[in-house]
């Protein structure tokens, strides 16, 4: 487990977490430096890159995310309607900007 660019691991759609990052890559060399050498090393482990969402929503819907978990607990929310629920509310709450972000970190995750 790396973070890309940060020393930070970051959360889904904020660029921060408050949690610090086992490891850094700066760049795709890197990363690919990383994973050839657990392949070399025989190591049967995946690999995860945590790129930070720079999109400036970002921290109003990790916000928002973590007020529409608190509503859905509080409503009895269960199950397989969590999901649509909370997309729903916080696309409402932050005005379409979580899908905005969410747009914005899949092109940067592609970079």
């Amino acid at each position: 487990t790396a973070a890309y660019g940060t020393n930070e691991f970051p959360a889904f759609f904020s660029p921060t977490s408050g949690i610090s990052a086992p490891s850094r890559v700066d760049n795709a060399d890197e990363v690919a430096r990383a994973f050839l050498a657990s392949v070399e090393l025989g190591l049967p482990n995946g690999m995860l890159i945590a790129v930070p969402n720079i999109d400036p929503a970002g921290d109003a819907v990790e916000i928002a995310i973590r007020d529409t978990i608190e509503e859905a607990d509080k409503l009895g929310i269960k199950g397989r309607d969590v999901t649509p629920f909370i997309l729903k509310k916080v696309s409402s709450l932050t005005g379409g900007d979580s899908l905005r972000s969410n747009t914005a970190l899949v092109k940067r995750n592609a970079e």
